[in-house]
């Protein structure tokens, strides 16, 4: 029978490459987008992969739109094996520029839109258990010039953890993955000094390709990562290491 598995953030580079490649391994995947950006890359993938994707516009800044989106997966699906928590935003502000409508925006879509996810979609992963993958950021140890966002992901870590102690008893698994500086839009809002010392300051002196996160996915998808709950696995190039 095959696995259904939800991305959101999938027409981000990160997601848009976790799309395609759990497609490739056979499973049913239900993108979450927001933005128009990809979003024809999306339809293309609609229409070579039939009935096996579904692509649904969201908005994770709205707790009601989250409960919208939710209410109507649990009426179109039976069961959902796979959840992967990858929307987020990277405004790089500066602390004093930072103010409490955007600290609570990022905080929203980082951290909050899983929790409120994962609520709304827990009964259909219960009945067969089930994985979760929080995608949190090498910011969460190292800190960003993003206040909002260190904060969420470090968040996102310490949830990872809880999650894993309260559903494990529904054979569900939780872990999260923590890239360093990949090669993406998002990344490339980052000043070119900052990337190029992040890049320096990798052991393999390189920055981080898109495809580089979806092996890791898999892994925890998979059967082979089955006593693995509750950890977080690093894709940073030597970046970081803990």
């Amino acid at each position: 029978m095959t696995k259904n598995v939800i991305v959101t953030g999938a027409n981000g580079d990160i997601g848009f490459a976790i799309t395609k490649s759990l497609l490739l391994k056979g499973y049913s995947v239900i993108a979450f987008f927001h933005s128009q950006r990809r979003h024809s890359d999306l339809i293309t993938l609609k229409k070579n992969n039939k009935d096996k994707i579904e692509i649904i516009k969201s908005d994770f800044s709205s707790s009601d739109n989250i409960k919208k989106c939710f209410g109507y997966i649990n009426l179109r699906y039976s069961s959902i094996f796979g959840l992967i928590n990858n929307a987020g935003i990277y405004p790089i502000v500066s602390f004093e520029d930072y103010t409490l409508d955007l600290w609570n925006k990022v905080l929203m879509i980082n951290l909050t839109s899983p929790f409120l996810i994962i609520k709304n979609v827990l009964p259909l992963m219960k009945k067969k258990g089930g994985v979760i993958i929080n995608i949190s950021s090498t910011g969460a140890y190292l800190g960003s010039r993003d206040v909002g966002y260190s904060a969420s992901k470090a968040g996102l870590i310490g949830f990872t953890k809880s999650l894993a102690r309260n559903l494990a008893k529904y054979n569900i698994r939780v872990n999260a993955i923590a890239p360093g500086t990949i090669d993406t839009k998002m990344s490339r809002l980052m000043k070119k000094e900052d990337r190029e010392k992040n890049k320096q300051n990798t052991l393999l002196k390189r920055l981080g390709k898109p495809e580089d996160i979806i092996g890791a996915v898999s892994f925890l998808l998979s059967e082979d990562s089955n006593y693995i709950t509750g950890t977080t696995i690093d894709i940073n190039g030597g970046l970081y290491m803990r």
